[in-house]
């Protein structure tokens, strides 16, 4: 079946509209430190749970991608159904009894990287 060149003309706008959302959090530092890598973990997750609340996913390679550096790290919220107002929430950490804050920013993001395109 063809499909008419008219049909990705029309269908370009939608196509505009897909977003990412990059989730921005800190580590705690060192990470060899077992109370630190729990709560790094727990982080992780977090980024994963807010992802998958908006019907998005977040690939192995692109969860606490290093953010320019150290301890600043980021994860790559992807295939979300419709944009999103970026919004800045707090979490308390299960382990360490200290409140994370999470940024998000949707735009377009290159494989791997905390940077918009």
């Amino acid at each position: 079946m063809h499909l008419p060149s008219t049909a990705l003309f029309l269908a370009a706008p939608l196509l505009a509209l897909a977003k990412d959302c990059a989730i921005y959090y800190d580590y705690t530092l060192p990470e060899d430190s077992g109370l630190n890598k729990n709560s790094n973990t727990d982080r992780d997750f977090n980024a994963r749970i807010w992802c998958s609340q908006f019907r998005g996913t977040i690939a192995n390679n692109e969860v606490a991608l290093v953010n320019r550096q150290e301890p600043n790290r980021c994860s790559i919220c992807r295939g979300l159904p419709e944009p999103l107002v970026a919004p800045t929430f707090d979490i308390p950490d299960k382990n360490g009894g200290v409140t994370m804050r999470y940024t998000v920013a949707c735009a377009n993001f290159p494989s791997m990287s905390c940077v918009s395109a």
